[in-house]
Parts: structure tokens; C-alpha cells; sequence
């Protein structure tokens, strides 16, 4: 407003709406930093839900990983049992996980820079969550 740009109120509205849900976003980043950075450590076990552990650790690292080309593709299966862990131990070690993936891909630009992430069940009870791979 004080630029005296002409903007139509439609797209004034859509920019507010887009800065607003940023806004919104960074601050559920922020909380969940907060909560990782002070449980982390914490020998609390618990049952957790993988698909729920992947998906923060996706979300935290996903913008970064936009920012540089590199798309990842969850497949994650919907009727996984519980598993007994740290939630934040576990998704620490996912964070690592994708970040190698990242540098991996950063440092080979003759490869499409994609990074898949899957989670299924196997045999009789075991699950099996199969490592970041480079296509």
C-alpha cells in the first residue's frame, strides 16, 4: 500500500491468503523443531505409527528439498501396525537419511534428483521401511 501498487482485489486476497499459510506453516515447522529438539534425547518409548514419523521428517526437510529440484515420492502402506520406539530418535534417523539422500543427488547432476521413501509390511509381522534411494 505504501509502494502505491494497483492491485485488484482478488489478487490482493490471494497473496494475503498465500503470506498467511506460510506464516502458518513456518510456525508448525517451528513448534515441531521445539518438541524434536527437546525430546530427541529422551529414552521415552512409545508406540508410534512409521507413517506418521516419515511424514514429519518429510515435511520438516521438504521445502529445502524443492528448493533445490528434488522431489520425493512417498508410498507409504496405510495398515502398518504400531511399532515400540523413541518417536524423535526414529525420526532423527529418517532426517539423517534424507539429508544423505539430498547431498547424494546434489552431487550427481547427471541423475534425476528424486527420492523415494516407502513403507510396507512383510511376512508375518515385520515391518520393513526400505531406505532413501537416488532414481
Amino acid at each position: 500500500m505504501d509502494r502505491d501498487w494497483q492491485l485488484d482485489p482478488d489478487t490482493l486476497r490471494d497473496r494475503l491468503t498465500r503470506i498467511i499459510d506460510q506464516v502458518e506453516r513456518m510456525v508448525h515447522i517451528i513448534e515441531h523443531i521445539r518438541m524434536f529438539a527437546r525430546e530427541a534425547g529422551a529414552p521415552k518409548l512409545e508406540q508410534v505409527q512409521v507413517n506418521d514419523v516419515v511424514a514429519a521428517a518429510h515435511e520438516l526437510l521438504d521445502a529445502q528439498l524443492r528448493s533445490r529440484g528434488v522431489s520425493v515420492a512417498l508410498t507409504l502402506q496405510d495398515d502398518l501396525p504400531l511399532v515400540t520406539a523413541n518417536r524423535f530418535s526414529l525420526e532423527e534417523v529418517l532426517l539423517n537419511l534424507l539429508a544423505n539422500a539430498r547431498d547424494a543427488v546434489d552431487s550427481r547432476p547427471d541423475v534425476e534428483s528424486r527420492i523415494s521413501i516407502t513403507t510396507r509390511r512383510t511376512g508375518m509381522g515385520t515391518l520393513l521401511l526400505r531406505s532413501l534411494t537416488t532414481a
